[in-house]
């Protein structure tokens, strides 16, 4: 009997403003492929090379280079190793990315394919991910500043990320993006404000959080923040300028609650 698996897939296609010479650098050159994605980048672009990315702190891409004929065509296999005891749903190698760059006018249209995902909420998840970092490749390769990544602006790790996701979505009315493949969850920008996440702590580690939070009603946070099982660190106390309290949410990190900034 035949067995067939089934895949998905992610496809996108952009207009950036650049030669496909410059974009393809931004692709295999590590110094400049950070700058619209990764902590760090080890590329070695031949075939058979590394492909190893840090996108966030404790979520590498690793794979290798396949195909590669500049500045037209580049294909490396893409999954992500294990950063915790939860299962990888992608290892490394087990996925590809195929990027082919067309010469249009004076810049480039770039064709995206990330294809053998394993389902297709695994696709959901990459092509979220891929969206923001494709529109980052976009302004970099076409001379602008990106800025810093969003995504690493404001951000907790814990070891519960399911239950960390409830407590500052119900606490906060946080509206999270779940990125599964990377035991992440993004928390949607609105208005002027930075985006930010939650991330599960590496290998059992200690979980740490690291953003700050304005609050009308300093008082009726650290209230609520009881209810849902998180504790007071520090009772609500008057500044000359603010009002400021400490809580803890359910695993004991620590956040700032801040009125009057």
């Amino acid at each position: 009997m035949n067995t067939t698996t089934e895949t998905a897939a992610v496809e996108r296609e952009l207009t950036i403003d650049a030669s496909p010479e410059t974009v393809w650098e931004f692709l295999v050159d590590p110094e400049k492929a950070v700058r619209w994605m990764g902590l760090s980048a080890q590329l070695e672009p031949r075939p058979g090379g590394i492909y190893r990315v840090e996108v966030l702190p404790t979520h590498v891409a690793r794979g290798e280079f396949v195909e590669l004929d500049p500045p037209r065509r580049l294909v490396f296999t893409w999954g992500w190793e294990q950063s915790g005891d939860g299962p990888v749903s992608v290892q490394p190698g087990a996925s590809t990315v195929e990027i082919v760059l067309t010469p249009e006018g004076r810049g480039t249209r770039l064709r995206f394919t990330h294809r053998d995902l394993p389902t297709p909420e695994s696709a959901e998840s990459h092509g979220h991910g891929w969206d923001h970092y494709l529109g980052r490749l976009t302004i970099a390769a076409a001379g602008g500043d990106p800025g810093v990544d969003s995504w690493l602006d404001e951000k907790g790790v814990g070891n519960d990320l399911d239950r960390l996701q409830r407590f500052y979505g119900d606490l906060f009315g946080w509206k999270m993006q779940s990125l599964p493949e990377m035991r992440y969850a993004m928390v949607e920008k609105e208005g002027d404000g930075i985006g930010g996440g939650l991330g599960q702590a590496q290998n059992g580690g200690p979980g740490h959080v690291t953003f700050y939070v304005s609050t009308d009603d300093p008082q009726a946070t650290l209230d609520k923040a009881v209810a849902l099982g998180g504790s007071v660190v520090m009772p609500v106390t008057e500044l000359p300028q603010v009002t400021i309290a400490l809580l803890a949410d359910p695993e004991g990190h620590v956040v700032g609650i801040v009125k009057g900034m």
